[in-house]
C-alpha cells in the first residue's frame, strides 16, 4: 500500500506528485459526506459524454457540473481549490467530471492514459474521489507510478476502448475509503480491476482540472472555472482564455482524418479481398 501524502504538507505533496505522478490523500472529505455526493450524482443530470463506454454493470455519468447547482459547490469548495492550485497553479478550470459505477461482474477497464482518449498534448490533473469503499474484488484503480515521465504513449482502439498495449513495468493497486482522493497525471498510466464482488457496487467520482492557461478545443463553451487566484470561483465563462484558432483547426482536422483513415482501410481490405484482373 502506497503511504499516505496530506495537504497540511503541501510542498511535500508537490514534490511527491512531480516525482511518481500522483498523491494519494486518506480521509481528505469525511465519509459522512459521500452518501449526499452519491445522491447528488445519481440525481444530477449527465451530458451524453462518454455514455458508450457503460456497458453491463459498468456505468458512466459525464459532465455532472453543467447542470447540477450541489456538484457546483462540491467541486469548487476551498479545501479542494487550495490542494489542486499546489499541483496546477491558482487558476484552473474543469474540462470534465465523470461518476463510475462498477457493479458485479464489471469487466476490467485496460491501461490508458486519458490524454489517449482525448487526444491533448497538454498534461492535466485527474482527481478521483472514493464515493464508496473501494477495493481489489469490487473493481478499484491500479496506476503505474512514474509513467507520466514517458510522455504521451501510443494507443489503440479494441472496438471498446482506447487502451495502451505496450509494457507496464510496475503497478500499484489503490484500495481506498471513502472519502479518499487519489491525485494523479493525465500521463498516467492506469486501469480499474473487475468487480468479482457478489453484490458490491463501486462508485468513483473523477474530477478533470486544468490550467487556465490550456485550451482544449473538444470542450464547448461556456466553461466552468474552479479557481481564480487561488480562490473558489464557480462560474461560466463564454470566452476561454487560452483560446487559440490553431488548436481549433488541428483538432478539426484530426476529427476528419480519423474517418478517412478507417475508410481507407476499408477501401485496402475490400481490394485485398477482391483484387482486379489484369
Amino acid at each position: 500500500m502506497t503511504s499516505a501524502v496530506y495537504p497540511n504538507d503541501f510542498a511535500e505533496l508537490k514534490q511527491h506528485y512531480h516525482q511518481n505522478g500522483f498523491c494519494i490523500l486518506r480521509s481528505f472529505f469525511s465519509k459522512d459526506d459521500m452518501p449526499q455526493l452519491l445522491y447528488d450524482i445519481l440525481n444530477a443530470e449527465p451530458s451524453e459524454g462518454q455514455g458508450g463506454l457503460s456497458k453491463g454493470a459498468m456505468q458512466f455519468r459525464s459532465n455532472l457540473f453543467y447542470k447540477s447547482k450541489n456538484i457546483q459547490k462540491f467541486i469548487t469548495q476551498q479545501k479542494l481549490v487550495s490542494l489542486v492550485q499546489h499541483i496546477i497553479g491558482h487558476d484552473f478550470w474543469i474540462r470534465w467530471d465523470q461518476a463510475v459505477g462498477k457493479g458485479p461482474y464489471a469487466p476490467v477497464f485496460p491501461w490508458h492514459q486519458d490524454n489517449g482518449y482525448n487526444e491533448l498534448s497538454c498534461e492535466h490533473f485527474q482527481c478521483w474521489i472514493a464515493v464508496t469503499k473501494s477495493t481489489s474484488e469490487n473493481g478499484t484503480i491500479v496506476i503505474s507510478p512514474k509513467s507520466h515521465l514517458n510522455g504521451r504513449l501510443p494507443h489503440t482502439f479494441d472496438g471498446r476502448h482506447t487502451c495502451y498495449k505496450g509494457e507496464v513495468n510496475h503497478s500499484t493497486m489503490i484500495e481506498a475509503e471513502p472519502g479518499d482522493v487519489l491525485l494523479f497525471s493525465s500521463l498516467m498510466l492506469h486501469k480499474t480491476l473487475p468487480n468479482i464482488s457478489q453484490s458490491d457496487v463501486r462508485w468513483a467520482y473523477v474530477l478533470e482540472f486544468m490550467s487556465l492557461n490550456d485550451y482544449d478545443p473538444s470542450v464547448p463553451k461556456p466553461y466552468f472555472v474552479i479557481s481564480k487566484d487561488g480562490k473558489p470561483y464557480g462560474a461560466f465563462i463564454n470566452q476561454h482564455p487560452a483560446k487559440n484558432m490553431l488548436i481549433d483547426i488541428a483538432f478539426h482536422l484530426r476529427k476528419l482524418m480519423g474517418p478517412l483513415r478507417a475508410a481507407f482501410k476499408r477501401l485496402k481490405e475490400l481490394f485485398h479481398l477482391h483484387p482486379i484482373a489484369s
